[in-house]
């Protein structure tokens, strides 16, 4: 779909790295934690990718973003702050 093609492209560096960290597989609390926001800020950014992606969750969101390389796929054992 070219108009979701580039909605993907406009998430914010926020948005980016909320991405990142949730392909990571790091929980809400995580995430908030490592950009020191709140869980409700992530969430919020969360729903905001889903949105601009089109799809319904995680799992369709991260696999999404990397077949379009939109996020490159970190070491799992990374901490969040070293994403940053």
């Amino acid at each position: 779909k070219p108009n979701q093609k580039k909605q993907m492209k406009t998430i914010t560096p926020t948005e980016k790295k909320v991405l990142e960290l949730i392909a990571g597989g790091y929980s809400t609390s995580d995430v908030a934690t490592a950009l020191d926001i709140s869980k409700y800020t992530v969430l919020s950014h969360r729903r905001s990718l889903l949105g601009k992606f089109g799809v319904n969750n995680s799992v369709q969101l991260v696999t999404l973003a990397i077949k379009n390389k939109i996020i490159d796929v970190h070491d799992p054992q990374q901490k969040p702050t070293q994403l940053l």
